[in-house]
């Protein structure tokens, strides 16, 4: 019989049991719409789409968007048994892909509409992996049927990693899990599971039934006292075949509320190696709520410089990709004035989006007074390579509630919220009319005061150039 589970979350590899005829599918199509058994097809930490992979058609699905195989893109699988694999490849490029490390020639694919098709027939049991081959290329599907039975029995909880959070005003959190299994013994099984206050699954136990399994079960864990990080096992034994995952939990019963910021900060992205995505779940956030960074340090691991009790995200929808921060409004409260450098850049999203220009906002506006020039600036990024990515220095802020995002800019002058890339922000104390703040009681050098220098009446230096009312000499003047 033909089965193909849909899951959007990729699940853990687990080793599965077929019968002659099965069929597994992959559907790469930008993250949107991706089937994959369930346990089966896994892949590496590289794992992007592009939309430059597109325009193609195989088996009644048409792809508008391909997983891009990069240097470090693996997918893996392993089955028990022989089976006819089909790879299907984009023709944006005519370079390779891997096949167990091995490139499969572009002249033995199949033409097909906007693709190329590999068929590899008979492909050994084990443990296989798909990789870039002479270059960078786009994959859109992958399918691979049985030609063996197998009577082995299997047994496979996905996905393997849980986790549950709980925060106040979010005390109890679940999540899905999907039990797995064939050619097992009927009867009805429990789960072992961690001694966890709060802890319950619904059903408690899955029932095999005609030797084989396929359940959702529901697992809760609530409370409202502080509990540290944990990690613990759950699994289900059927007669000496055994299904494990592990979760990972904590309670908070209060939030870490932001701290505020009067000596220079570094808060640097590209230190977090973890992707947390709010759209998540199980997670104690959504993308429409405002909260300080800190209270996700049981998902993040924050570096000692990186004080993340200092940082508000609002509107996020990543606050940690793979070292950057992305989609939504990062806050920093001051209690001095001072300049901020930000490092930013295009999201890459789309390729329909090279031509968007994506301007920095700071607190709402595009106009940008940088380093101490006269008039305003405005920066952007866009995917054109002229100008992505960013860093820009000495932006000025004064003393209060700061802001960070991206703004784009419409014909007729309005403007409008945009997603940017985040990668570093800096903030240095600083008097935006003289110099730098104080931060200690120190010697202080007599200093002169050059009887050139012109300021506007924002107290900002300016030329001789310069048109408008200036102060000079402690003096006012009209300067045409």
């Amino acid at each position: 019989m033909k089965r193909i589970f849909t899951l959007l979350a990729v699940a853990m590899m687990a080793i599965t049991a077929f019968a002659q005829g099965d069929v597994k599918t992959y559907t790469l199509n930008g993250g949107k719409d991706v089937s994959n058994p369930v346990g089966f097809f896994t892949h590496g930490d590289k794992f992007n789409f592009n939309a430059k992979f597109k325009d193609a058609e195989y088996d009644g699905i048409s792809f508008s968007n391909g997983l891009k195989m990069e240097g470090a893109t693996t997918i893996m699988f392993t089955s028990t048994v022989k089976g006819d694999l089909i790879i299907v490849q984009s023709t944006w490029s005519a370079n390779t892909i891997k096949l167990d490390g091995t490139e499969l020639s572009v002249d033995d694919a199949e033409a097909g509409t906007g693709c190329r098709i590999y068929s590899i027939p008979g492909l050994e049991a084990g443990e296989h992996t798909i990789g870039r081959g002479s270059g960078e290329s786009g994959l859109f599907y992958i399918k691979l049927t049985y030609t063996e039975a197998d009577n082995t029995p299997s047994l496979a909880i996905s996905p393997k990693n849980i986790k549950l959070f709980c925060m106040p005003g979010a005390t109890e959190s679940s999540t899905t899990i999907t039990v797995t299994g064939k050619n097992l013994p009927d009867g009805t099984y429990p789960f072992t599971q961690p001694n966890l206050a709060g802890l319950a699954f619904d059903p408690a136990a899955i029932t095999v039934s005609g030797g084989e399994v396929e359940q959702e079960v529901t697992v809760y864990y609530s409370s409202t006292d502080d509990v540290a990080l944990g990690t613990e096992p759950i699994s289900l034994d059927i007669n000496g075949t055994i299904a494990t995952a592990n979760l990972t939990y904590s309670s908070r019963s209060t939030l870490i509320e932001q701290k505020a910021v009067s000596e220079a900060k570094v808060w640097d992205w590209t230190q977090l190696t973890e992707t947390v995505e709010l759209g998540d779940a199980t997670m104690p956030f959504t993308k429409n709520d405002t909260f300080v960074l800190a209270n996700l340090d049981n998902q993040i691991k924050f570096p000692e410089d990186f004080d993340a009790a200092c940082i508000k995200l609002t509107n996020t929808v990543y606050p940690s990709r793979s070292k950057k921060f992305q989609n939504g409004t990062i806050g920093i409260l001051t209690t001095v004035d001072g300049v901020l450098s930000v490092n930013f850049s295009d999201t890459g999203s789309t390729v329909g989006d090279n031509d968007v220009e994506r301007y920095l906002a700071i607190n709402g506006s595009v106009d940008l007074i940088i380093d101490g020039q006269s008039g305003t600036q405005r920066v952007y990024s866009k995917r054109d390579g002229s100008s992505d990515p960013k860093e820009v220095t000495d932006i000025a802020v004064k003393a209060g509630d700061i802001t960070i995002n991206g703004a784009q800019l419409s014909d007729d002058g309005s403007q409008s919220d945009t997603p940017i890339v985040v990668t570093k922000v800096t903030f240095t104390p600083k008097d935006i009319n003289q110099g730098m703040v104080p931060t200690g009681i120190v010697e202080v050098a007599a200093q002169t005061t050059s009887t050139n220098a012109i300021y506007n009446l924002a107290g900002q230096k300016v030329n001789a150039q310069y048109k408008g009312v200036v102060v000079k000499n402690g003096q006012k003047l009209l300067q045409k």
